[in-house]
């Protein structure tokens, strides 16, 4: 089968002219809203994309980040998970097509190759389907969507008087690459007698061990990377910060 791979912000159209169940249109990770002009090209069901969650859930640009944030890496019920979808390229809106093939598959950097090799080995599958795929395709319910929009930096804040530590490590896991904190995996009760949000103190069972207090519980630092500089360990940087001060607070 000849291919015509283009660049993001190049559209060529193919070869023939009318839609033919010879020509494939297919896409991945493609921000990109493919053009009415093109898609014309090709028939509704032959035209596919493959997004990294389980539509109609996280609809958008940063489906992987929000689903962590939001809880689904837990997976507590069906179809709330994590996975990938095979759907086709709807006209005019993004991730709105008949779905031809999901797949269940949860920090960011281990989800996403994880997701990219699910959906691609899910996208081979349903070409070798194709037909009986096809006849299958089912429509997206609406009453179920969510939507991932694509990330800023506001969304990577973290308002500790808001925040509960659960939350918190769910930010961690899907926005930690944006965010000049690291944190433990687990969210920690608080030993504090009078915890106020935002304060970083150590803590007092274990005092090479600095704890940031949220909402309800703790997060232990691990890292801390100043703008511009580089990470280093958490004590060493509460070591050349605190200056005799028992505990800083966070903003």
């Amino acid at each position: 089968m000849p291919s015509l791979a283009q660049p993001p912000d190049t559209f060529l159209r193919p070869p023939d002219n009318s839609p033919s169940p010879r020509n494939l249109l297919l896409t991945a990770s493609f921000g990109h809203l493919i053009p009415n002009s093109l898609l014309s090209h090709f028939l509704p069901l032959n035209a596919l994309n493959v997004h990294p969650s389980l539509l109609p859930r996280r609809r958008g640009a940063a489906p992987i980040q929000w689903g962590i944030v939001s809880g689904d890496a837990d997976g507590l019920k069906d179809g709330e998970g994590m996975g990938v979808t095979v759907q086709e390229l709807s006209r005019g809106r993004f991730d709105r097509g008949r779905i031809l093939a999901q797949q269940d598959v949860a920090d960011f950097l281990t989800l996403e190759p994880l997701l990219a090799r699910a959906g691609g080995d899910l996208l081979v599958s349903t070409l070798r389907s194709f037909a009986s795929r096809t006849e299958r395709a089912w429509t997206q319910d609406d009453t179920r969507a969510t939507l991932a929009p694509k990330l800023s930096k506001a969304d990577a804040r973290a308002d500790w008087s808001v925040r509960s530590a659960d939350e918190v490590v769910r930010m961690q896991r899907g926005f930690g690459h944006q965010i000049q904190l690291r944190i433990s995996s687990v969210a920690l009760p608080s030993p504090f007698s009078s915890p106020s949000p935002g304060i970083v103190a150590p803590d007092p069972s274990a005092p090479k061990r600095l704890l940031l207090q949220c909402r309800e519980g703790c997060v232990e630092l691990v890292e801390v990377k100043k703008e511009g500089g580089k990470w280093v360990g958490a004590t060493e940087w509460w070591n050349g910060v605190r200056r005799g001060r028992a505990n800083l607070a966070f903003v």
